[in-house]
């Protein structure tokens, strides 16, 4: 175990196991090599793997059992597939910062999520499941065809940019009932996180099944980019996080909220160009029957927006 001290002053505790592991999960270029790390990693685990890819795996199962959720793929597999099959990945780590990078596209959306689900299921000593969705960048493929085996009672996500974000509802959709929601911002204001509206991500379709959702920052920043990065101090809080709503969240089956749009379709005229306050688009439209943004872009649906808002 090795103590630091990072220029901001935090002090924090990793493990150069931990580093070694994520360095090498990072540096996969495609699913079907991530599927390979995580079998390795958790081999004393059986592993069930439906016929799309997705992977999932148990301990201490309950009637209900409380899972985390992540993708295995990343925008970024293209370039190995476009470029160079057998081209190595480059992976950078900045050990003064905490921070890792890669000029080919680092994929922290969502190798981040993957190695915590990983770590924290390794590690822990309740009731855990874990679902590893195939074809997330790809509108989902993995998670709306997947099937439980064993009910979850709720599902955390862990597939959002920075660290402070707490996703509960995307595109008009509630993702948890208001008794799991209120006992998670409870957790939250001592991890310094808040409640957003998000972009899409698997936890909405497990919350279109009716399972209680969120999904949380994980500590990776600029996705999608070339210029993505990770902080590894920021997956650390993550996983302080994920910890303490595993610990103090009841057991018991949770629902998702209920569905504000039942149709993204507006009955009346929105051909009223505008802006998304998200992605700054200017594919967005203005609904005057719903009083929306939609975005066609990033395909946002703020039923909070007014016309006029910004960022």
């Amino acid at each position: 175990m090795t103590i630091a001290i990072d220029t901001e002053g935090y002090l924090f505790m990793y493990d150069e196991n931990d580093l070694k592991d994520f360095k090498n999960l990072l540096k996969t270029k495609n699913e079907s090599e991530r599927e390979n790390w995580v079998k390795k990693y958790l081999k004393n685990y059986a592993i069930y793997q439906d016929k799309i890819g997705n992977l999932s795996v148990i301990k201490n199962k309950e009637k209900y059992t409380p899972t985390l959720n992540c993708h295995l793929d990343t925008v970024h597999d293209e370039y190995f597939l476009e470029i160079d099959v057998k081209k190595d990945k480059n992976v950078f780590f900045d050990i003064d910062n905490q921070i890792f990078w890669s000029p080919q596209g680092i994929g922290g959306d969502d190798l981040c999520g993957v190695f915590l689900a990983c770590k924290i299921f390794k590690g822990y000593k309740g009731s855990l499941q874990v679902v590893f969705n195939s074809l997330e960048e790809y509108g989902g493929v993995g998670s709306s065809s997947f099937e439980f085996v064993f009910d979850p009672a709720y599902i955390i996500t862990v597939d959002r940019k920075g660290i402070s974000d707490i996703v509960t509802d995307i595109s008009g959709q509630d993702l948890m009932e208001n008794t799991l929601k209120n006992k998670v911002l409870q957790i939250a204001k001592f991890h310094g996180r808040e409640k957003t509206t998000g972009l899409f991500s698997d936890c909405l379709n497990f919350a279109k099944k009716g399972y209680g959702s969120m999904n949380l920052s994980c500590g990776y920043y600029n996705p999608h980019s070339l210029e993505e990065y990770i902080s590894f101090r920021d997956m650390g809080k993550t996983e302080s996080f994920i910890l303490d709503l595993l610990k103090n969240i009841p057991i018991q089956k949770y629902s998702s909220g209920k569905e504000k749009i039942k149709n993204r379709i507006s009955k009346y005229p929105h051909l009223i160009t505008d802006s998304c306050i998200l992605c700054n688009s200017e594919n967005a439209y203005y609904d005057y029957y719903y009083e929306a943004c939609i975005c066609n872009k990033c395909l946002q649906f703020d039923i909070n927006y007014k016309r006029g808002d910004k960022k």
